[in-house]
């Protein structure tokens, strides 16, 4: 009787969205993104670097709109239902006719220089109250490291973001920013 009621309060709530196999999980941070993506109604998804579809697969069932942005055709990573747009992130941000998005994690090319026009654009079309998600903010300290080679230069961005921010230092970083 109680797993019953207990299957049907998952169903009807929150934890349904994101009960499923542990093997269909991504890395750590993708369960952060889910639960952010989580706390806005009818979230609006964006994702600049799709790569394997690891991430945007984790985030895109607590989500009512999806879209995933890479220069490679990563098409065959992205979750049913999701809209892929095979182009740069500034030709994205320049052609994005989605609604505006509540999350938006940027995980594209790792120079500094570009991370900074990905947060900035995304900046211009987030939804009042909106998340952005930088990932590769914690590398590391150590020049030499072979992690600081993997996440580029986007640790670089990290001290510049203002508003209210939250940073994971846990290798490889996210920092969740609300822009003020």
């Amino acid at each position: 009787m109680f797993d019953r009621a207990l299957a049907r309060a998952r169903r009807r709530r929150w934890i349904a969205r994101i009960s499923r196999d542990p093997r269909a999980r991504g890395p750590w941070w993708t369960e952060i993104l889910a639960g952010v993506a989580l706390s806005y109604t009818d979230c609006c998804y964006v994702e600049i670097g799709v790569e394997h579809g690891t991430s945007i697969s984790v985030v895109a069932p607590c989500c009512a709109e999806v879209h995933g942005c890479d220069i490679a055709d990563r098409s065959g990573g992205m979750p049913r239902g999701a809209r892929f747009w095979q182009m740069s992130s500034d030709e994205f941000f320049e052609r994005y006719d989605g609604s505006p998005p509540h999350l938006v994690f940027i995980d594209g090319d790792h120079a500094y220089e570009q991370a900074r026009r990905d947060f900035d654009n995304a900046v211009r079309i987030l939804a009042p109250g909106g998340t952005i998600a930088v990932h590769d903010t914690s590398p590391g300290e150590d020049e030499t490291d072979h992690t600081l080679e993997r996440c580029g230069e986007v640790w670089r961005l990290e001290p510049e973001l203002a508003g209210e921010k939250l940073t994971f230092r846990s290798f490889p970083g996210l920092t969740l920013v609300r822009p003020g």
